[in-house]
């Protein structure tokens, strides 16, 4: 069972289901930390001002209001803005730095040059090398939206709006 924005098509693969908790492509457990660790005691909090992205307004609404806006995103979703098909490999990783310095270039993103040698070779090969990669792309791909350049992606739908939510940049399909 998926939400409608996990669901894949137009060539994009399916997300994994926020609610999965078993397995390698489990994102569950993450999000109940975050939700538990982060998400709840700043919701709770007197002195943060938080909203959550669709639930309580358009992105820009939210950002314009100067408050701490909390959205879900998908550096998959991302990477299919660049282009990009596969980061799991050093290679692959490499092969996307023109795609990256591009959008970066476009969003106006200032990369130092120690950051840019490490996007030349696809973040290395260490374990966590796809956790870097998969981040920077996701941070690339949020000020593009943010910047308008891409939509936000939440469809015209008050069910999704109000009770599923939506990823970042996730067209409706």
């Amino acid at each position: 069972m998926r939400r409608q924005c996990e669901k894949g098509g137009q060539g994009r693969p399916a997300a994994t289901p926020l609610f999965w908790t078993l397995g390698p492509s489990q994102v569950g457990r993450g999000a109940i930390i975050g939700w538990r660790d982060m998400l709840v005691p700043a919701l709770t909090a007197a002195d943060i001002d938080i909203k959550i992205w669709p639930f309580q307004g358009s992105l820009i609404e939210l950002i314009a209001s100067g408050r701490i806006v909390v959205a879900e995103t998908y550096p998959s979703e991302f990477r299919y803005h660049l282009g990009i098909r596969n980061g799991k490999t050093q290679k692959s990783r490499m092969a996307s730095a023109y795609a990256i310095f591009k959008l970066a270039n476009l969003v106006e993103l200032v990369i130092p040059d120690s950051l840019k040698e490490l996007i030349r070779n696809g973040f290395g090969n260490g374990k966590s090398s796809r956790d870097y990669f998969d981040a920077f792309v996701g941070l690339i791909g949020m000020l593009n939206v943010i910047r308008g350049n891409r939509s936000e992606g939440v469809p015209d739908d008050e069910a999704v709006r109000e009770i599923e939510g939506w990823i970042l940049g996730r067209p409706f399909i």
